[in-house]
């Protein structure tokens, strides 16, 4: 049986702002990529994809509208980290909503 097809940037862009906009607090990236597969053969492979897309929602800034208003936010050890893809180590997402 060949292995199933990676989600797509926008797929994972979804997911990302899906789990992120939900979460009481932050969430770990591989929460997004367990949510496409079970399996940590076929999740584990994801995270660099996840990272990158993070990265680009976190570099576009401003997201939403309405009550869903905000920016997605990296954190590592309670600190702010700018990219994603250059941390080392466990980090965590969170969606800052706008101010009402």
């Amino acid at each position: 049986m060949p292995a199933p097809a990676p989600p797509s940037v926008p797929a994972v862009r979804a997911r990302i702002l899906e789990l992120a906009r939900r979460a009481r607090g932050s969430i770990c990236p591989s929460a997004v990529a367990r949510s496409f597969f079970a399996a940590r053969a076929q999740w584990a492979p994801l995270m660099p994809l996840v990272r990158s897309v993070a990265a680009a929602l976190i570099a576009s800034g401003r997201e939403g509208a309405g009550a869903d208003a905000g920016r997605l936010v990296c954190t590592q050890r309670g600190a702010v980290v700018g990219d994603p893809r250059e941390a080392r180590g466990p980090i965590r997402l969170r969606w800052e909503r706008d101010a009402a």
